[in-house]
């Protein structure tokens, strides 16, 4: 009986041991998803974030602020990248959520870039072609006032 004592004890806690690492496999698992989630969440949002800063710059907007916050989001992306390499899924979340709270705000800030860069490249265009035509008004003038007196004294 004793035996028998001991074998049933010992698969008990094999039996316990089992269970337990069956919970573990698969809440790692759950956390592979959720790191793998992240990342590709981040991803996308570094890509609509890079292409509303891009749209800015064509308009002529002064990005480099925004481009340093790219930068940045990119370095944690990256950082959350090998993580998830070596299996540290709960630092590959910190690090997702790191780049998102750099990115919070891009592209809002982006549109507004954008819009003022419009608008100084309006004012820029009326601004040269006053100038332009206030020149041309002047050398008009000159000319005349030149032809009048040279006519009058001549």
């Amino acid at each position: 009986m004793l035996v028998s004592r001991r074998v049933l004890v010992s698969s008990c806690i094999l039996l316990l041991v089992l269970l337990v690492m069956g919970d573990v496999s698969c809440v790692s698992a759950y956390l592979r998803d959720d790191a793998r989630l992240a990342i590709a969440s981040v991803d996308a949002e570094i890509v609509r974030c890079y292409d509303a800063v891009a749209v800015a710059e064509r308009a002529g907007g002064n990005v480099s602020g925004l481009c340093a916050k790219l930068s940045e989001a990119g370095m944690f992306l990256s950082r959350a990248r090998l993580a998830y390499t070596a299996d540290n899924f709960d630092s590959v979340v910190n690090l997702a959520n790191k780049s998102r709270v750099r990115l919070r705000g891009v592209i809002e800030e982006a549109d507004v870039v954008r819009t003022s860069a419009k608008q100084a490249s309006f004012w820029n265009l009326a601004y040269l072609i006053g100038s332009f035509g206030g020149s041309v008004g002047v050398i008009v003038c000159g000319f005349g006032l030149w032809f009048l007196l040279n006519r009058k004294h001549g």
